[in-house]
């Protein structure tokens, strides 16, 4: 049921973030089948993060990308529900995609149903609060995902990276603990980023920024890195200046 649950949705996709779906193969024999995307020679954005010493206009084209495509799951209605590194590739363009939507559902009720409420699935580094309390993953439960996702490939650390035990991870979650800028990260010289990612901790859901909102920011953001250096790319289309987007993200400046 969860592997039709992720073909239906995920071949309903199309858009240059999110990973493409060329089909499935299946072993009925042995009862294993396997959805197929194109090959991502960088692997994840974790692994491309970790062997590269990114400059910061690099990391925040990667961002930017992860914006990209959480802001079209979440206006086709589908929310990813396991957004982290490890979920991200990044492809022969030097391009971040989301991958893995194993946990995606559809904002729609026959869809919810289908969520098993016996056992908690997720990520527990990258888990908002609300889930603990028998809440569904939502758009703004991405959202906090995502501003951990943003931490990740700023800082090339987890969340929580200091504790080891599940319980205590629980524990900085539920004390709304946040991690400490300083100037031996990427994230000290970016407040407007780190500014939106406090916004995306915050613990009522509904104050969270969206997505849209997020990647207007951000593109604000790669338009004033741009001059000083961002990575190449092979078929980079411009990026969308953000006055035509959403005047929106001026509140997060």
């Amino acid at each position: 049921r969860a592997f039709a649950r992720e073909l239906t949705i995920w071949s309903q996709l199309q858009h240059r973030c999110v990973a493409e779906f060329y089909g499935f193969w299946a072993d009925f024999k042995v009862g294993h089948a396997w959805l197929i995307s194109p090959w991502a020679p960088y692997g994840s954005v974790r692994d491309f993060v970790a062997s590269r010493d990114l400059a910061i206009p690099e990391r925040i084209s990667l961002v930017y990308d992860t914006a990209d495509g959480l802001e079209y799951l979440h206006s086709q209605s589908i929310c990813h529900g396991d957004i982290k590194s490890a979920n991200v590739l990044v492809n022969a363009e030097r391009r971040a995609v989301l991958c893995d939507l194993g946990l995606a559902r559809l904002h729609d009720e026959n869809f919810a149903r289908l969520e098993s409420t016996g056992a908690f699935k997720g990520s527990l580094r990258w888990c908002s609060p609300e889930l603990f309390n028998d809440q569904p993953r939502s758009s703004q439960s991405d959202m906090w995902a995502w501003a951990w996702l943003v931490w990740e490939i700023m800082t090339g650390r987890l969340p929580y990276h200091e504790a080891k035990a599940d319980y205590a991870i629980l524990a900085k979650i539920f004390e709304a603990k946040r991690p400490e800028v300083d100037n031996n990260v990427q994230l000290a010289d970016c407040a407007e980023l780190w500014d939106l990612m406090t916004k995306c901790w915050e613990t009522e859901p509904t104050t969270r920024p969206t997505s849209a909102e997020c990647r207007a920011v951000v593109s604000w953001m790669v338009r004033s890195t741009e001059k000083r250096y961002i990575v190449e790319r092979h078929d980079r289309s411009p990026l969308p200046t953000v006055a035509s987007l959403y005047t929106t993200c001026q509140r997060f400046g």
